[in-house]
């Protein structure tokens, strides 16, 4: 999927948690995932898991994994 500036916005807008979710739940070979968009929101999803390390396993617990 194409990067526009307003999908960019919209994944930096959102919380780990939301990112982690849609990772998790998303459905499989959804366009956010592909191309350069796909590249961008793991990115911003990795950036995000790295600053809170501790926020990350909350999140994941939340979900029921961990």
């Amino acid at each position: 999927m194409e990067l526009t500036q307003e999908l960019k916005k919209k994944i930096d807008n959102q919380s780990h948690f939301l990112l982690l979710w849609q990772i998790r739940f998303g459905r499989a070979g959804a366009p956010i995932f592909q191309g350069e968009s796909g590249d961008y929101f793991m990115k911003t999803y990795a950036k995000k898991r790295d600053a809170n390390k501790e926020q990350a396993v909350i999140d994941s617990k939340k979900m029921g994994w961990g």
